[in-house]
């Protein structure tokens, strides 16, 4: 009868924050769980952190070498901030670079295989929706991303031992790291849904992810050597004692702007310069620009969180688009 008349008691429910939570919503996904494992079970995946971490250690140690070798005394501690500054954007520049060209070749035949493998069809007969699909082949991509930026962490961590990079630094790019890494991989998701084989849907992820890396710098330095003189001397220079040019205040607010979307659209650049605004003025979110000609000061957000507050977007968006081009019924 006491067994009978029992209570069973609830269960304490899971915060999101929780470990058990969060290993929970993972294995739910079935698809996560054998892109991991596929992923994971072969030499790979192994191979490419190796020479990952290999190539990233390599070049640590000879700029390490380098600026050492050039001083004639013993290092000071001034050498060794030169050190840490180095190596931070060596590391911060490679990572940046290998995360551009790994991630849309890892999500670009994510759903073009499925689809030349004649597998698509199946996984659309399951109860699976296509939200569950794309995060599928997202997190298998994403996660294994995080484990090559997480095993460099502590090369990072060496520029802050050395000197001249602190927390500030080092937590800003890591999030822009994480931010870049979502944005590359959904691309290749989007275009892998998009086109239906895996060799046009990974030409077109590395054009659009190219755009980014090196098409934007272009068009930057387009710009400013077009409108950067003009900008500069309306807003500081006297023009020699001549009348100023005929261009309206609201005209040079709109060129900044179109070059200051240009440098935060560029996750390098972005990072650079938010870099240099650190040190020189400071600014970790924003900074005011005292102007000349009688006009008012002007409050610029710094350009890594315009990066942040960009890539999102696009990642959104791309997100999105790419279940809605699931969803759709095949032709």
């Amino acid at each position: 009868m006491d067994e009978m008349t029992e209570v069973e008691q609830p269960t304490p429910k899971k915060s999101f924050f929780s470990g058990d939570f969060l290993r929970r919503r993972l294995i739910s996904n079935p698809v996560t769980m054998k892109e991991l494992r596929s992923r994971m079970r072969g030499a790979r995946a192994y191979v490419i952190l190796t020479v990952y971490l290999a190539l990233i250690s390599g070049l640590v140690g000879v700029i390490y070498l380098a600026v050492v070798s050039s001083e004639s005394q013993m290092p000071n501690p001034e050498t060794y901030q030169i050190i840490g500054k180095t190596v931070f954007g060596t590391v911060l520049a490679l990572q940046f670079a290998l995360i551009s060209m790994i991630a849309p070749a890892l999500t670009a035949g994510a759903i073009a295989s499925e689809r030349e493998r004649q597998t698509f069809d199946l996984l659309r007969t399951t109860l699976l929706p296509a939200r569950s699909l794309v995060n599928g082949k997202l997190l298998s991509a994403v996660l294994f991303l995080l484990l090559l930026l997480f095993a460099a962490l502590p090369l990072q961590s060496l520029a802050y031992l050395l000197g001249g990079v602190g927390f500030v630094e080092i937590g800003i790019s890591s999030l822009m790291l994480v931010i870049c890494t979502f944005t590359f991989s959904l691309i290749g998701i989007f275009f892998s849904s998009l086109v239906k084989r895996t060799l046009p849907a990974t030409i077109l992820s590395y054009l659009f992810s190219s755009g980014f890396v090196v098409g934007l710098p272009i068009l930057l330095s387009f710009f400013l050597g077009l409108f950067g003189p003009l900008i500069g001397n309306f807003l500081y220079g006297s023009y020699g004692g001549q009348s100023p040019p005929e261009i309206q205040p609201w005209q040079v607010y709109a060129m900044a702007a179109i070059i200051w979307l240009l440098l935060t659209s560029n996750p390098v650049l972005a990072a650079l310069t938010s870099e240099l605004l650190l040190i020189e003025e400071q600014a970790i979110f924003a900074w005011s620009v005292p102007l000349n000609n009688n006009l008012p000061n002007i409050t610029i957000i710094s350009p890594w969180l315009g990066f942040c507050v960009l890539y999102l977007v696009v990642s959104l968006i791309l997100y999105l688009f790419s279940i809605l081009i699931v969803k759709r019924k095949e032709k």
